[in-house]
């Protein structure tokens, strides 16, 4: 699929949101080796931060923020989590 995907839109993404499923991870990496894939676990992270106690979530929200790089799509995504 990846390699269909490739053929329409030639531009090579620098980083990519995908789900946390390793099949999909190693289909993409082999069209995309350079592509950065930890973003996306970065962002599941921040989802499961509501499962943790409420007493907690601040700290290891600003811990998990530090991870992010430093981009404008960053802050945009992490002031989103910040107002929900």
């Amino acid at each position: 699929m990846f390699y269909i995907v490739q053929n329409l839109v030639p531009a090579k993404p620098s980083k990519l949101l995908l789900d946390y499923e390793r099949g999909v991870h190693g289909a993409f990496r082999r069209v995309y080796p350079d592509t950065d894939l930890k973003y996306a676990h970065l962002v599941k992270c921040m989802t499961a931060l509501s499962f943790v106690p409420t007493a907690d979530v601040e700290g290891l929200f600003e811990s998990l923020s530090e991870e992010f790089p430093e981009e404008e799509t960053s802050d945009e995504l992490l002031s989103y989590f910040k107002s929900t």
